[in-house]
């Protein structure tokens, strides 16, 4: 069974809460200390923010979101003359320079979201350009639990 200082280790490099169902799979594994099979299971999901290469401009979010991207161009248009930050916002969009992957981005995309819940699930489509995986590498998790087990770690 994990201990404590375990389980803090684990749920750490997985950056979330660890499920009764994540606990069962990982004991096994930690009983054997594969650390390559517990990097992989806490790696499943685990993303960050991340600057992209290619920006956001009109032409994405037409192709993302037809066939409604115009309908959706139209309509922050509209709430623009309502809300100059959500007009305003939509600039780096329209310069094609919109990068999904800076906090403001995806904060101004929270706005969008809640001003036009109608458009939330491709609004989810562009704010997930923003993340790129992020997988634990099983030396990570073998200094974690030598740290948590009180094992000497060079």
């Amino acid at each position: 069974m994990l201990s404590q200082p375990q389980r803090e280790a684990l749920a750490e490099l997985a950056g979330r809460d660890l499920t009764a169902e994540d606990l069962a799979q990982l004991d096994a594994m930690v009983a054997i200390r594969n650390d390559v099979a517990i990097a992989a299971h806490l790696s499943v999901g685990r993303q960050v923010l991340q600057r992209v290469t290619e920006r956001v401009g009109t032409g994405t979010i037409l192709a993302v979101m037809s066939p409604r991207g115009g309908h959706f161009l139209d309509a922050v248009e509209a709430h623009g003359d309502e809300d100059r930050e959500l007009y305003w916002g939509m600039d780096p969009i329209r310069r094609g320079a919109f990068d999904p992957g800076l906090p403001d981005a995806q904060m101004y995309l929270d706005k969008l979201i809640a001003a036009m819940p109608e458009y939330k699930v491709e609004l989810d489509r562009i704010k997930a350009l923003g993340y790129a995986a992020a997988p634990v590498h099983f030396s990570e998790v073998s200094a974690a639990l030598n740290r948590a087990e009180g094992r000497v770690t060079l």
